[in-house]
């Protein structure tokens, strides 16, 4: 009897043995069925972050090399504005006008390119300025002598004006002439002018300088042609003084120069002062030399400024 109850609490022990082994083996897989589906959702998510990252600095790459340069102004943006200044004296004692005096000046805008325009107004500034000083001097000087002399012998009142008239030449070159008219009494008055040619691009006023690549040998070459033609005109004609061939040199210094249309040839426009090569009565002398033929004498500077005119 007592090795039947033990042979039965053997048996018992194997069966709960048994059911403990089950239970664990089945909770394992369990765990395992759930870390599977834990690790296959997350796997994903752990390689979609970094490729969204990329994408940003790529796109802020792509813009960098294709931003549009900087543009370049020309005469086409330029904005001209004018200014008048006007003065007279008349004698308060019997009303006779002794003085006129008139200064049309101008400045410009360059919308966008500010510090270029700047460039360009000192340059038109200083020529108003001066010729406003110019005004007063004659006006002092008009009434010292109208309180010296009255008016005796007086034509008219002494005179100042100045007038500035814009032109544009080309795409990138703007060409302002100053001309100064002055009367101080006597059978007539007197002039002279003055050129300013601006590069668009720079603000710069263009000089043989800066335009030719040897600038005496240009010299040479218009001093030439500017002889040639003098020597041109019938003899009867001529009114210029005899010295004329050195005087074209000497006075070349006060002459101005601007790039001038003259009977369809884009030229060279060589301006004499009065006086400087002939009489009174011939004015201001001009001469006139095809660019064309200018042009092997600039430098790379001087044929960009041209290219578009010659």
């Amino acid at each position: 009897m007592k090795k039947l109850a033990m042979l039965l609490v053997l048996i018992f022990s194997m069966v709960v043995s048994g059911c403990s082994g089950f239970s664990l083996l089945s909770e394992t897989e369990d765990d395992r069925e759930d870390e599977t589906e834990v690790s296959e959702t997350f796997a994903p998510t752990t390689f979609i972050s970094p490729t969204t990252l990329v994408a940003p600095t790529t796109s802020e790459t792509t813009l960098e090399t294709t931003e549009a340069p900087p543009t370049l102004p020309s005469t086409g943006d330029l904005v001209i504005l004018e200014e008048l200044f006007e003065d007279s004296y008349t004698d308060p004692d019997d009303g006779v006008v002794v003085f006129e005096g008139f200064v049309q000046s101008v400045s410009v805008e360059l919308p966008g390119h500010e510090e270029l325009a700047a460039l360009m107004n000192e340059v038109l500034n200083l020529v108003r300025d001066e010729s406003i000083a110019s005004v007063g001097v004659t006006r002092e000087d008009a009434i010292s002598m109208y309180d010296e002399y009255g008016s005796e012998g007086m034509v008219g009142p002494n005179v100042w004006e100045t007038t500035v008239v814009p032109a544009i030449i080309s795409d990138r070159l703007v060409c302002f002439y100053v001309g100064h008219y002055m009367y101080y009494g006597g059978a007539h008055g007197g002039y002279y002018s003055e050129v300013y040619t601006f590069d668009i691009q720079t603000g710069d006023v263009l000089t043989l300088d800066s335009i030719c690549e040897d600038k005496d040998a240009f010299e040479t070459f218009i001093f030439e042609q500017i002889i040639a033609q003098i020597e041109a005109v019938p003899e009867g004609e001529s009114m210029y003084f005899p010295e004329y061939s050195t005087s074209v040199e000497e006075a070349f210094s006060r002459a101005t120069w601007e790039f001038f249309e003259l009977e369809g040839v884009m030229t060279f426009y060589v301006t004499y002062q009065q006086y400087d090569l002939a009489a009174y009565a011939a004015g201001m002398p001009g001469f006139g030399i095809p660019l064309s033929d200018c042009v092997p004498y600039f430098n790379a500077y001087g044929q960009s400024l041209v290219e578009d005119i010659v």
